[in-house]
C-alpha cells in the first residue's frame, strides 16, 4: 500500500490519502458516550495500512478528535506521519490563531503540525490577520505548510497575498454528486496554481435526516446504473470507481473514514488500478443528480 501511495503523491508532498476523523470523539462537541477505543483502533488499522496522513480539527469533538489521534499515533516514528489540523473560524484572530494551533498541538502530542488549514472562512477578521498568524507559525517552526477549507477562489487568492508560502492545500466536498469546486473554478485554480485539492466525504450523498437528498451512496449497487456498469467493467466495486474517479483527476487526494478494517481495505483497493481518462470524463458528464452547492459547507 505504501508504494502505491508513493508513486501519487500531491505537489508539496501530501499524500493523497488520508483518514479523516470528523464525528470521531464527538461532533461540534465531546459525545462522553463515544466510543474512543473503536476510533483510536480505526485509525491504527489504517495506519498498519500505509495511511501516514491523519487529517483532524480543533472542532471535531471540542478537540476530543486530535486527543484520540495522539492514542493512534503513540509510539510511530513522527518522520513517517503526516498529520493536519485545522483552526475554527472562531480563531481566527492573530492571537486566537496562535492559540489555537499551541492546543491542537499539545492535545496531538507533537511539536510541528504537517499542514494546518484554516477551517473556513470568518468574514468578521481580516484575512491578513489570520495569515499573519500562520507566517509567524511558519518562522517557528510549528507548521510546516498552510491550507484553507472551503475557500473560493477570490478567498483562496484574497488570503495568499498576504503569506509568506504558497497555499499548499484547499479541503473542501467534492464527489460525484456534489460538484460545487468544479463549478466555481475552484479545481481548476488549485491545478493551476499548484496547491493540492484535498476532497472530503468521497463516496457519501446524503444525509437521511434532511428532505431533497441525493439517492443512496457509492457503497450501494442498483442505484445508479452508470456507476454499476463501470464497475462491473472493471471487475471492481462501485466505491473503488467513485474514488478511483477523483484519485484520477490531476492534483487530488481523498479523505477517507471507515470503522471496519474491511471496508477501509475495500476504499484503499482503488490505488492498485486507474479509471482511463475517457471513463473520468464520462462520469463527469453523465452521472446524474449532480448538485451545484454543497449540502455540508458551501464554499465562501
Amino acid at each position: 500500500m505504501t508504494d502505491l501511495l508513493h508513486g501519487k503523491i500531491l505537489a508539496g508532498g501530501i499524500p493523497p490519502l488520508g483518514l479523516g476523523t470528523w464525528g470521531m470523539g464527538g461532533r461540534a462537541a465531546h459525545d462522553p458516550e463515544n466510543d474512543d477505543a473503536r476510533d483510536v483502533q480505526a485509525l491504527a488499522a489504517g495506519l498498519d495500512l500505509g495511511l501516514t496522513h491523519i487529517d483532524t480539527a480543533e472542532l471535531y469533538g471540542a478537540g476530543h478528535a486530535e486527543k484520540l489521534v495522539a492514542q493512534a499515533i503513540a509510539g510511530r516514528p513522527r518522520a513517517g506521519l503526516f498529520l493536519a489540523s485545522k483552526v475554527m473560524p472562531e480563531h481566527l484572530s492573530y492571537d486566537g490563531t496562535l492559540r489555537a494551533c499551541e492546543g491542537s498541538l499539545a492535545r496531538l502530542g507533537i511539536d510541528c503540525l504537517d499542514l494546518y488549514y484554516v477551517h473556513a472562512r470568518n468574514k468578521e477578521i481580516p484575512f491578513e490577520e489570520t495569515a499573519r498568524a500562520m507566517n509567524a507559525l511558519l518562522r517557528d517552526g510549528r507548521i510546516k505548510r498552510v491550507g484553507v477549507s472551503n475557500f473560493t477562489v477570490a478567498s483562496m487568492k484574497a488570503f495568499q497575498a498576504h503569506l509568506d508560502v504558497p497555499l499548499a492545500a484547499n479541503q473542501s466536498h467534492y464527489n460525484l454528486v456534489f460538484r460545487e469546486p468544479e463549478r466555481a473554478g475552484l479545481l481548476a485554480h488549485c491545478q493551476a496554481v499548484g496547491a493540492a485539492f484535498v476532497a472530503y466525504r468521497p463516496v457519501l450523498w446524503r444525509y437521511p435526516e434532511r428532505e431533497n437528498q441525493p439517492k443512496g451512496s457509492a457503497w450501494e449497487r442498483g442505484i445508479y446504473p452508470l456507476l454499476d456498469a463501470l464497475a462491473d467493467r472493471y471487475g471492481k466495486p462501485s466505491v473503488q470507481v467513485a474514488m478511483n474517479w477523483l484519485l484520477g483527476q490531476p492534483g487530488v487526494g481523498v479523505l477517507v473514514k471507515a470503522a471496519q478494517v474491511a471496508h477501509l481495505k475495500e476504499l484503499l483497493g482503488c490505488l492498485a488500478w486507474d479509471l482511463a481518462p475517457d471513463d473520468i470524463e464520462i462520469l463527469r458528464a453523465q452521472f446524474p443528480e449532480q448538485r451545484d452547492v454543497s449540502n455540508t459547507v458551501p464554499l465562501a
